[in-house]
């Protein structure tokens, strides 16, 4: 195992050292000065872990990725790499966390990725991908964080509650099919973490009687047509981050209990005054009101 994660290297890595014939991890992340890219890996490879994360490796992932057989998690978040996927990353079948975010990355998502179905983490947002979002996530139920967010990516997630494991999901500036309700997420018990912008939540959102909606800690729906506050966050307890930015929502300021930290409600139609008992809201940091 090689860790050398945030020690300030800098230069061209070397890049024999990601062919060390027995070497099983390499964590090299957080070392934003650090240039190279990755080589021609070779079938005898025995690497399980890559963690490449905000460095300045660049370039393309190798169609030669397949012969990291044994790969477990590969992380580039917030590097320099462009392209497409190569079919080949479809290989790697042992992997549970892929994390491709914030690059240089374009084209289509290979239909070939659904083979990587022990997925737990996947995030591919903040790139360049186009076309739909792939209707095989239906089949990856082992994921606990999907991020498909700030893609030109467009298509229905009918299907998202199949993933009833996720604890965080972005789809924040994607384009969604026709009309979203938000009864779909209603059996995703487990989510905490939700990003939805750019879409037309069906109204009313109405609260159910057994109440399984999600127990949200990060709830954002921006610019989703909202024309008041949805039923399920009364008597939310839970919420510590709230975005309703830049909707249609009317009505005076709807206050929610503790420990709220961060309420955005900018760019609405609420009137009115800001009602007193929001001094009781004594955690939160950051309000924002301008635009109603």
């Amino acid at each position: 195992m090689i860790s050398l994660g945030n020690c300030g290297l800098h230069n061209a890595f070397p890049e024999g050292v990601f062919l060390m014939a027995n070497l099983e991890v390499l964590c090299i992340n957080g070392n934003s000065n650090l240039v190279g890219h990755l080589p021609e890996f070779q079938n005898s490879s025995k690497l399980r872990v890559l963690k490449l994360s905000s460095t300045g490796i660049s370039r393309r992932i190798p169609t030669s990725i397949n012969n990291l057989g044994l790969l477990t998690s590969f992380f580039v978040i917030n590097c320099m790499f462009q392209g497409p996927i190569p079919l080949s990353l479809s290989k790697l079948t042992k992997l549970t966390h892929l994390d491709l975010a914030i690059n240089h990355f374009e084209g289509q998502i290979p239909p070939s990725l659904a083979n990587l179905t022990k997925l737990e983490f996947l995030a591919i947002n903040d790139n360049m991908f186009t076309g739909e979002i792939p209707f095989f996530l239906a089949n990856f139920t082992n994921l606990s964080f999907l991020e498909l967010g700030n893609n030109n990516l467009h298509g229905s997630i009918t299907w998202i509650s199949n993933l009833q494991n996720l604890v965080a999901l972005n789809l924040l500036g994607i384009t969604l099919a026709s009309l979203v309700e938000f009864d779909i997420f209603d059996k995703l018990g487990k989510l905490q973490l939700m990003g939805l912008s750019d879409v037309d939540l069906i109204p009313p959102i109405k609260r159910q009687k057994n109440d399984t909606f999600p127990q949200f800690y990060l709830l954002q729906l921006q610019e989703c047509n909202l024309t008041r506050f949805p039923d399920f966050l009364h008597n939310r307890t839970n919420l510590e981050y709230l975005g309703l930015g830049s909707n249609k929502i009317k009505g005076s300021v709807l206050i929610l209990s503790q420990p709220l930290l961060n309420y955005d409600l900018s760019g609405n139609q609420l009137s009115g005054e800001i009602p007193p008992l929001i001094c009781n809201l004594t955690s939160l940091n950051y309000l924002w009101l301008g635009g109603n």
